[in-house]
C-alpha cells in the first residue's frame, strides 16, 4: 500500500512539472510573437493619428481624401467664351450659352437645345434632368416659360409673362432644390423690379414687394420664401412676411447668400465694400444673429456662401478661405460660381466641379 501511494505521488509531481514547463514555453516563446505584432500595430496607429492631424485642412486636398485628383474632380468640356454656366441638380451635367444657343455638356456627350423659331431669354435647371427655359419670338414682349426634358428633347409650356415694354427683361430665374418651385425676377425699363411665382395652376402670380428697386434676391428653400433688399435703402425683407429685418448696425446692405441650414448672410456696406457680416435664421430675432467683423473690407463678389459657412475668395492661391475657421476649398483655374454647394471653376476649356 505504501508503495502504491509513493508511485501515485511521483506521477503527480511529474504531471505538475510537465504542466508548468508547457505553460512557460507558451508564455515566453509562442505568444511573444503576437505581443510584438500588437505593439507594432499600436505604434502604427499612433503614427497614423499624428500624420492625420498634421495634414492640410483643405477639403479638396487629395492627401486628405487619399485619392488622386482624377478620382475626386469632375470636369466637363466647355468653350472658354461660354456664359451663364450652370450645374444640374444631380451634378452630372453642365449647361451653358454660346453664341446665343443653349448647350448641355455631359460626361460623355454634348447636346444643343433646339428652340426652333424661339429666341432664348433665360434658363435654369430643375430636377431629374429637366430645364426651365424662358423664350420669346423676335420683337415680342411676351416671354413663355417651358419645362424642357433633356432625354426626350420635348418642351412643355408652363406659363407666360407679358413684359410692360421692349426695354424690360427677364433678369433671373430662381428654382428650388427641393421641388419644382420657380420664381422669376423682372427688370423694368424704369429701373424697378418685379417678382413672380409660378403657382400650382401653372400661372405666374405677382409677389407684393416692399421696395421698387430690388438688388439681391435669394431663395430660402424650406420656407418657399425669397429674401431681398433694395439698392435705395438699408432694409432687408422676406416675401409674405410683414416685418422687415432690422440689423443692429445701420447702413446699406448686400445679401451674400443662404447656407444649407438656411441661415441668411447679410453684409454691411462701407465705401462700396463689406466691412461686417451678420448671419442667422429668419425665424430668430436679428439681435441674436452672429457677427463677423472683417479685418479688411472685402468686395461683395469675393464673399461666397458654401454649405454651412461663408468663405473669402483668394484668387491668387486658387482657393476659398473659411471666415469662420481654418478650412479652405481649393479649385482649378478661374473661380466661376457656387452651384448646389459645389465650386465651379474653369481652366483650359474645362469646367471643374470641385
Amino acid at each position: 500500500m505504501a508503495k502504491y501511494i509513493k508511485n501515485l505521488g511521483l506521477y503527480f509531481i511529474i504531471a505538475v512539472i510537465l504542466q508548468v514547463g508547457v505553460l512557460y514555453y507558451v508564455n515566453n516563446f509562442y505568444l511573444s510573437g503576437f505581443s510584438s505584432n500588437n505593439e507594432d500595430k499600436s505604434a502604427v496607429a499612433v503614427n497614423n493619428t499624428n500624420a492625420t492631424s498634421s495634414k492640410s485642412n483643405d477639403k479638396n486636398d487629395s492627401s486628405v481624401s487619399g485619392k488622386d485628383e482624377a478620382d475626386t474632380t469632375i470636369k466637363f468640356e466647355v468653350p472658354e467664351e461660354s456664359t451663364e454656366i450652370e450645374l444640374s441638380k444631380e451634378n452630372d451635367k453642365v449647361a451653358y450659352i454660346k453664341d446665343s444657343v443653349l448647350q448641355i455638356a455631359g460626361k460623355t456627350e454634348n447636346n444643343t437645345v433646339d428652340l426652333q423659331d424661339l429666341k432664348l431669354v433665360k434658363y435654369q435647371w430643375l430636377d431629374e434632368g429637366n430645364l426651365v427655359i424662358a423664350a420669346s419670338k423676335d420683337n415680342s414682349t411676351k416671354v413663355s416659360f417651358y419645362k424642357y426634358n433633356i432625354s426626350t428633347k420635348e418642351k412643355e409650356l408652363l406659363a407666360s409673362i407679358q413684359l410692360k415694354d421692349k426695354k424690360s427683361s427677364i433678369d433671373s430665374i430662381i428654382s428650388s432644390p427641393l421641388k419644382d418651385l420657380i420664381f422669376v425676377k423682372v427688370a423694368l425699363s424704369n429701373g424697378g423690379s418685379e417678382l413672380y411665382k409660378l403657382n400650382v395652376r401653372n400661372e405666374f402670380e405677382k409677389i407684393a414687394l416692399r421696395e421698387s428697386k430690388i438688388q439681391d434676391v435669394y431663395l430660402i428653400p424650406h420656407e418657399d420664401k425669397l429674401i431681398y433688399n433694395s439698392s435705395l435703402s438699408s432694409n432687408v425683407y422676406v416675401t409674405y412676411l410683414e416685418q422687415k429685418l432690422s440689423l443692429t448696425q445701420k447702413g446699406f446692405t448686400r445679401i451674400l447668400g443662404v447656407d444649407k441650414s438656411e441661415n441668411v448672410y447679410v453684409g454691411i456696406v462701407n465705401d462700396g465694400n463689406i466691412s461686417k457680416i451678420y448671419y442667422g435664421s429668419i425665424s430668430e430675432k436679428t439681435s441674436t444673429w452672429k457677427q463677423i467683423s472683417l479685418n479688411n473690407i472685402e468686395k461683395t463678389e469675393d464673399l461666397i456662401v458654401v454649405e454651412n459657412s461663408i468663405y473669402k475668395l483668394n484668387s491668387a492661391e486658387n482657393k476659398l478661405e473659411d471666415l469662420n475657421g481654418t478650412t479652405s476649398i481649393s479649385f482649378k483655374g478661374k473661380f466661376l460660381k457656387i452651384c448646389n454647394g459645389k465650386v465651379l471653376s474653369m481652366e483650359n476649356g474645362n469646367v471643374y466641379i470641385n
